[in-house]
């Protein structure tokens, strides 16, 4: 007898099998949500440190830094990842222009648009990067126009990894 007629002369072996089906499927859907959101970047968040990067964390993507975190200075800290682990490379901050020009648009952002919308297409222009400064964590301020793409090796001697939040 196959499994069909078996299903279609029996309510309780159908109700069974629609069960278990529901019930491995929810399974399948909470294990795909939970291991998979863990290894996207949270495109609202970023990292900061107020200790020249001796350590960092994590915070809203729209405090344009440098602000005030308990008392100290914090500022933007790109965290890379070695393989063995994560640690703050590079720090950056905006120039006072830069910083209010950041706060005005996401405090009142252009019709059509939210306040995140608006405040990341502004922070990704060419007129804020250019009133950018970075350092490497223990060095000297520098405009970001006069430096390359940020780059960290390894102990191993390889690029070492630019994680997101």
């Amino acid at each position: 007898m196959a499994i069909r007629e078996k299903l279609s002369g029996s309510s309780v072996a159908g109700t069974g099998v629609a069960a278990a089906l529901l019930i491995v499927s929810a399974m399948l859907l909470g294990y795909y949500h939970f291991t998979t959101n863990a290894d996207h970047p949270d495109p609202f968040s970023k990292f900061y440190s107020d200790d020249d990067g001796r350590t960092y964390f994590r915070d809203s993507a729209f405090k344009f830094p440098p602000f005030d975190h308990g008392g100290k200075t914090a500022v933007g800290a790109l965290v890379f990842d070695d393989g063995d682990k994560r640690f703050v490379g590079y720090l950056y901050r905006f120039s006072a222009d830069a910083q209010q020009q950041l706060q005005n648009i996401y405090a009142n952002p252009p019709a059509g648009e939210t306040a995140a919308q608006a405040a990341m297409l502004l922070m990704q222009s060419p007129q804020i990067h250019n009133e950018m400064e970075i350092k490497k964590v223990g060095g000297s301020w520098m405009p970001s126009s006069q430096m390359g793409r940020p780059f960290i090796r390894a102990s191993d001697g390889t690029a070492a990894i630019i994680v997101n939040p």
